[in-house]
């Protein structure tokens, strides 16, 4: 009737208003509970939203970084190169084109254990009120164990690419993820960027231009 009109439909926070007296503020970047509304045809579908920002987006990347490989795709790629099998043995790996460092970077977490949302702040179920704080906080302290233990462990992992920018921002990220010195970056051109050590056997890995 009213929306037919004309008139603006009803907020939530007008209708938590109206039911306990007070209308709530709201963070639009980073609300303590994050409701979606998904349309399709006649349907909608009603949800909180416990995750927040993206799940790919795993807290260490530099901001304004050129970035054409997000993070979960890069994990992706990792474990269909069996990756994680490779690492637990003990072999090493090296990206020729390693840009700002995603795929090292991965590397790296999945072989020393590291919870991918560890480095996160902000999660969407913080606010919500069947959040429970002392699980949560047991979850992370396992977490940050199992990553003390993981780094102790951690096999070679190298980038290089020819773009000394690039080199630049991805020992950024490699410090924003706590790998400062466990991951070797370094700027080199393609035709002098050696896999390793002699004998070191591992996984070649790389995400060349478009």
């Amino acid at each position: 009737g009213d929306e037919a009109q004309g008139a603006e439909p009803a907020k939530i926070v007008d209708r938590l208003r109206d039911v306990w007296g007070n209308r709530p503020d709201v963070r639009l970047d980073r609300p303590d509970v994050q409701v979606q509304v998904w349309l399709f045809r006649d349907r909608a579908t009603l949800s909180l939203d416990l995750s927040g920002e993206s799940l790919h987006r795993r807290g260490y990347r530099e901001e304004g970084s050129a970035a054409p490989l997000k993070e979960n795709l890069a994990a992706a790629i990792l474990m269909r190169a069996s990756w994680p099998e490779l690492a637990a043995q003990g072999d090493s790996l090296v990206d020729f084109m390693c840009g700002s460092g995603t795929l090292p970077i991965e590397a790296a977490l999945m072989a020393a254990d590291i919870a991918p949302g560890l480095l996160r702040d902000y999660w969407g179920f913080l606010g919500w009120r069947g959040h429970d704080p002392a699980a949560w906080a047991d979850l992370i302290a396992e977490a940050q164990a199992r990553r003390d233990a993981g780094l102790a462990r951690l096999p070679p992992i190298r980038g290089y690419d020819q773009d000394p920018t690039a080199i630049r921002v991805a020992l950024n990220n490699a410090a924003g993820a706590g790998l400062a010195g466990r991951v070797h970056f370094e700027r080199r051109d393609l035709d002098v960027a050696a896999p390793g050590r002699e004998g070191e056997t591992g996984l070649v890995v790389l995400n060349p231009p478009y």
